[in-house]
C-alpha cells in the first residue's frame, strides 16, 4: 500500500469522525433544549406559587384580589397596591414565558395554553383596569400579544 492510499483512508476515517461528532452534538443540543423547556415550565410554576399561596392562606389577600378583579377603582389605595402586585406578579410569570417564545425555547402553541390563566384575570373588569394602568410594566412584545390576542384590542 502506498502513502497516497493511506492518506485517503485517513481522510475518510477523519470525515466519519466529524460526522459522528456532529451527530453526537445534535443529540446533545436536543436534550439540552428539552431540559431548558422543562426547567422553564418548572420555574414558571414555582415563581407563581408565592402569589397563589398568599391568596389561599390569607383571607384578606383573597378578598382584595377578588374585589380588585370585580372593580379595581372601588378599592382603597392600599388595596389597589396589594392587588396590583399580586396580579402583576402573576402576569409577570406569563411575560417571562413569552420571552421563552421569542428565544425559540417555547412554542407559541405551548405559550397559548399558559395564557389561559391570565386571560380570565385580565378579562375581568378589574383586570382590564389594571392592564390599562400598568401594562407599561411589561415588555412591548408581550404587551402587544396581550392586547391583541387576549383582550382582542
Amino acid at each position: 500500500m502506498n502513502w497516497e492510499a493511506i492518506g485517503a483512508i485517513g481522510e475518510v476515517v477523519g470525515a466519519i469522525g466529524v460526522i459522528l461528532t456532529l451527530g453526537y452534538l445534535a443529540v446533545q443540543i436536543r436534550a439540552n433544549t428539552a431540559a431548558l423547556k422543562a426547567e422553564g415550565s418548572r420555574a414558571s410554576r414555582v415563581s407563581g406559587t408565592p402569589m397563589s399561596v398568599a391568596i389561599v392562606q390569607n383571607g384578606e389577600a383573597a378578598r382584595i384580589f377578588n374585589a380588585g378583579l370585580a372593580d379595581f377603582d372601588d378599592l382603597t389605595l392600599e388595596e389597589q397596591t396589594r392587588f396590583s402586585f399580586l396580579l402583576g406578579d402573576m402576569i409577570a410569570n406569563t411575560s417571562s414565558r413569552y420571552t421563552e417564545v421569542e428565544l425559540g425555547i417555547l412554542s407559541e402553541a405551548e405559550f397559548a395554553e399558559d395564557t389561559l390563566r391570565i386571560a380570565v384575570l385580565l378579562k375581568a373588569p378589574g383586570g382590564r383596569a389594571f392592564w390599562k394602568r400598568f401594562s407599561g410594566w411589561f415588555p412591548s412584545g408581550f404587551r402587544e400579544y396581550v392586547t391583541k390576542r387576549i383582550l382582542g384590542g
